[in-house]
């Protein structure tokens, strides 16, 4: 099934980018997981790098695997470690994730706002009241 793949998928190869686009629109922190998961990297060091909690991106983890079937199990070891489908490829959404993020980076620069408590770790130092 899996040779099958792209030939099932290119038909509507344009309306599943458009659905799956949607999907990441409002959530830009998941898209950044999604494109930053490369089949090398554990979910630790993913959040690390993005700034991002470990409870946050486990979440679009989940997301992103058993909702949108867009990554896999890559190999278990002391960590677990994702890698993108074929999907990836055949509809060539990392590209176009990454024009949905820097375009909207680009619309933040413009118009600033407070970002999302989850979007950012907490600073150490700050105690609560």
């Amino acid at each position: 099934m899996d040779n099958f793949m792209p030939w099932l998928i290119r038909p509507q190869a344009e309306e599943i980018k458009r659905l799956l686009l949607e999907q990441f629109r409002d959530k830009l922190n998941m898209a950044r997981v999604y494109l930053a998961i490369d089949g090398l990297k554990a979910v630790k060091e993913i959040g690390e790098g993005l700034g991002i909690l470990q409870p946050n991106v486990s979440r679009d983890i989940r997301t992103l695997r058993d909702d949108l079937g867009l990554i896999e199990l890559a190999s278990v070891s002391s960590t677990t470690i994702y890698r993108k489908t074929k999907i990836d490829r055949i509809l060539r959404l990392s590209s176009a994730v990454e024009k949905l993020v820097s375009g909207a980076t680009e619309k933040k620069e413009e118009n600033p706002a407070e970002e999302k408590a989850d979007n950012v770790k907490p600073d150490s130092d700050q105690s609560t009241i």
